[in-house]
């Protein structure tokens, strides 16, 4: 079986921005780095000890293609038993054309998440705003109180890679959203 490799991150902060990128090894087109960024005054907030993150970001691309995930470094070991043992199954049921692909890392790690808050992936749309309320309304443990939105831009405004404008500007009107 072919394998999805992914390397250890690494964290960048330079010109007010935090940078997490990982390399990832593609069999088909080799070499590319992947990375999550936000303003550097929230670095503090992304942990370039786990490659969580890449994995998941992949694992549906390793699954249509038929590829091991390689983690060359960190990942949760919560995280790792849950893509193995329910995840993947899951995924293929609700997507039959994928396949059931191994996810393996060299380090799984145990340790308890050092951040003190919940972040929610936020678009705007009608599913993130009805996690809010439900977080607002008393339904979730003091432990997974929303204390974070976190906008993601990953290429649904259609901008081009160097046009940042309509990402800002729409990021714009959900920072007013969250603070209200």
């Amino acid at each position: 079986m072919q394998q999805l490799v992914i390397e250890q991150p690494v964290l960048r902060i330079a010109h007010e921005r935090a940078r997490v990128d990982a390399t990832i090894h593609m069999p088909t087109t080799g070499r590319h780095v992947l990375w999550l960024e936000c303003n550097a005054r929230y670095a503090e907030l992304l942990d370039a000890h786990s490659s969580d993150a890449f994995v998941v970001a992949l694992l549906v691309v390793a699954m249509r293609e038929g590829w091991e995930v390689v983690v060359e470094g960190s990942l949760s070991a919560r995280l790792h038993y849950n893509l193995n043992q329910h995840y993947v199954e899951l995924m293929r049921h609700c997507a039959p054309g994928l396949q059931r692909v191994p996810v393996r890392a060299t380090t799984l790690q145990t340790r308890a998440p050092s951040g003190s808050g919940v972040i929610l992936g936020f678009s705007g749309g009608v599913d993130s705003f009805s996690v809010v309320v439900e977080h607002q309304a008393g339904k979730v443990p003091p432990a997974y109180e929303l204390t974070h939105l976190l906008v993601n831009n990953v290429g649904s405004h259609r901008q081009t890679e160097h046009d940042h404008a309509v990402f800002e500007q729409r990021a714009g009107r959900l920072a007013n959203v969250a603070r209200a």
